[in-house]
Order: structure tokens, then C-alpha cells, then sequence
């Protein structure tokens, strides 16, 4: 059985078996939302102008105003909604997790967390109420059985790609039990 071996800045070596990886497609899901809200949030400009008399134009401007100001709260608000449901699909995602053996995880010879991918044949219930069409056709691709629910939920089984979530820790199953090790604390790595 393989092992990923971490050389820590300390000088601790940490052996891992098994590393927790999260559903793919959900990470997507999450990035692609998380992308929207920003964008949503920037703010909002007509681009209109006003030419001619100076009442004219101050009395426009003062009213393009306040509808320029009304269409970026609205579109912050929609914005905030969109992160909200973003970080309920993380969560959702995360609860997903699975730990895989090293020997399944592929790229697992690169010292790139971003790059490790493991797939595994499972089945599992997502909320995909807050997804899109596009998000829910990734879920569906590869899977067995697909169904959603009149609930918003979608019963999923088949191989299901799982990989690293971006975040600081890697999450691992050691001989010592269940760890968490900082990326950034990592100065070696191998494969065993």
C-alpha cells in the first residue's frame, strides 16, 4: 500500500494512508457560484449621460442615480444570496468527504494538492437547489442513477470524482489517527 510522506518545516516526518478528498463536482459548483456573487456585488452603472440645460442634466443625474443605486443593492443582495448558497454547497460538500487511499489518489506523486483526484464508486443525496443546469449536468455525467426529488435533493451513484478542496490543511489518515497537516509547514514530500 503507497504512502504520502510529509517532511514538515519542524522536522517531523508524518506518513499518511489515506487523504480526505471532497465531490468534485460540488467544488465546481461552489467556484462558479462564488465567482457569480462577486461579480454581482461590484456594483452597478447604466452608463447614461445627460446633455443640455444644467437642470436637465443635474435632475437626470440625481434620478439615474438613485436607480443606479437601486439596481446595486439589488444586485448585492442577489450577490450575498448566491455566496450564502455557495457556502452551504462547500458544507454540503465537505460533510461529503471521503478519505482515499493514497494508491487511488491520482497525481498523487505531485507536491500540488490541487492536482490529487481520486474516484470512487459511491452514492450519496446532494441539495442541488441552488445549482445550475450546467452544475446539475456535471453531477448527472458518469453517474449510474440520477434522480432529484421534488425535495431540490438529487439521489447520485456511480463513480463519483473526488478532489482537494483549495483550503489550508490537508486532512489525512495517519498512523496515529486522523490529522491535520498546514500546507504551507510541508518542505518535503514523497510517495512510498
Amino acid at each position: 500500500m503507497s504512502a504520502m510522506c510529509f517532511l514538515l518545516s519542524g522536522g517531523e516526518t508524518i506518513v499518511a494512508k489515506r487523504i480526505l478528498l471532497y465531490p468534485k463536482a460540488e467544488l465546481l459548483a461552489v467556484g462558479r457560484l462564488r465567482a457569480e456573487a462577486q461579480s454581482k456585488m461590484g456594483g452597478a452603472s447604466s452608463g447614461i449621460g445627460f446633455w443640455g440645460s444644467p437642470e436637465w442634466a443635474i435632475g437626470g443625474a440625481v434620478v439615474l442615480g438613485i436607480i443606479e443605486g437601486m439596481l446595486t443593492d439589488a444586485k448585492r443582495n442577489e450577490g450575498i444570496s448566491l455566496y450564502v448558497n455557495a457556502e452551504r454547497l462547500l458544507k454540503d460538500a465537505q460533510s461529503a468527504g471521503l478519505y482515499i487511499d493514497v494508491e487511488n489518489i491520482r497525481n498523487a506523486h505531485q507536491p500540488y494538492p490541487n492536482l490529487w483526484e481520486g474516484i470512487m464508486l459511491a452514492t450519496r443525496r446532494v441539495d442541488v437547489r441552488s445549482m445550475s443546469a450546467y452544475d446539475r449536468n456535471i453531477l448527472r455525467a458518469g453517474a449510474e442513477t440520477f434522480s432529484i426529488s421534488s425535495d431540490g435533493f438529487a439521489d447520485i451513484s456511480g463513480p463519483i470524482e473526488y478532489a482537494y478542496d483549495g483550503g489550508e490543511f490537508i486532512l489525512a489518515e495517519t498512523g496515529r489517527g486522523y490529522e491535520a497537516i498546514r500546507w504551507s509547514l510541508v518542505s518535503g514530500y514523497r510517495i512510498e
